[in-house]
């Protein structure tokens, strides 16, 4: 039934492009309608894939417009995708491994009056980045779809149903397209990716200063192992240190941009391995642009960020290659 709504969902990017030149919105329209078609015939849409995506609501729309965008990463990427009625949102194959992937895109909840308002073209502007709501709203994505493999307060989730089984890797996916809707930025407060703050407690700079002399003795980022909050319990924020989230071999963070993806380019992606995962994932199989991997040194786990296949020839001189598996 959904199929019949193939017209609406076609005027529907129309819309979304009205405001593009001519050239990149019939090309927009095109590979957004294609990858529609494709979804459809590959049966990855759920029964109320259409409704959602047609929905006046912002949330629903934006959620399953990410869910489109990226299987349509994952097919530029050479996987072969399936879905089923109950589970996770695609397993995705390629070269012999296939991995489980779960896409959700936090709503923006909390966040200070005009915060979310576009910018005005020729106008400066000046803003506070509210980092303690917006990574609330990262912790908040990462538990509920770890709580979908696992279960929540006695009720059974996807492995126990036998939906799932523990030697499949399970990455889940944070688009962050509602939470910085016009600025594209997913770094937090430590000047790092929100995905590694959340999963391996990183938090802001500190120095440590010369009460004497003034000079700076060493400066670093803390370790915030749980965010606090005034009204409410701290909320943790060091997922991968916690036996809790084993089933997790990765959060891939990112920004689901329909601009860069429908014509083939790479969106901001964040993949953060699970150095304690019960299922490990190699590097450069998930579609990135970075990878984080933790590594267990003597009293410390050293965090180090690598080239992501998206991005094989990224010019950064914090990046290093590949390491050997």
């Amino acid at each position: 039934m959904a199929r019949l709504r193939r017209n609406e969902a076609i005027a529907y990017f129309e819309a979304r492009w009205s405001k593009a030149k001519e050239s990149y919105r019939t090309e927009a329209v095109a590979a957004l309608t294609a990858a529609y078609d494709r979804f459809h015939a590959e049966e990855l849409a759920d029964r109320h894939f259409d409704e959602h995506l047609l929905s006046d609501s912002t949330f629903q729309s934006e959620a399953r417009m990410g869910e489109l965008l990226f299987a349509m990463l994952l097919w530029q990427s050479d996987f072969t995708l399936s879905s089923a009625n109950a589970g996770p949102d695609f397993r995705a194959a390629k070269e012999g491994l296939t991995i489980c992937f779960e896409v959700i895109t936090p709503e923006p909840k909390g966040f200070p009056e005009g915060y979310l308002d576009p910018p005005k073209a020729g106008e400066d502007v000046a803003r506070r980045v509210p980092h303690e709501q917006r990574v609330l709203r990262w912790t908040h994505a990462l538990k509920t779809k770890s709580d979908k493999w696992i279960g929540e307060d006695g009720a059974p989730g996807w492995l126990t149903k036998g939906v799932v089984n523990e030697r499949e890797p399970y990455v889940i996916v944070i688009n962050s397209v509602l939470l910085d809707r016009y600025w594209f930025d997913i770094n937090g407060i430590s000047t790092l990716p929100y995905p590694v703050e959340i999963c391996y407690g990183v938090g802001p700079i500190a120095a440590a200063i010369d009460p004497l002399t003034g000079n700076v003795l060493s400066e670093g980022n803390q370790f915030r192992p749980a965010i606090k909050r005034t009204d409410r319990d701290p909320v943790p924020s060091s997922a991968f240190l916690s036996t809790g989230y084993d089933h997790v071999s990765a959060v891939l963070g990112c920004i689901l941009k329909e601009q860069a993806i429908v014509f083939g380019k790479e969106p901001l992606a964040e993949l953060v391995h699970n150095n304690r995962a019960s299922v490990v994932i190699p590097p450069n199989v998930v579609p990135a642009t970075r990878e984080w991997i933790g590594q267990d040194e003597v009293g410390h786990i050293a965090i180090t960020p690598i080239r992501g296949s998206l991005a094989p020839h990224l010019e950064d001189p914090n990046l290093t290659e590949t390491p050997d598996t």
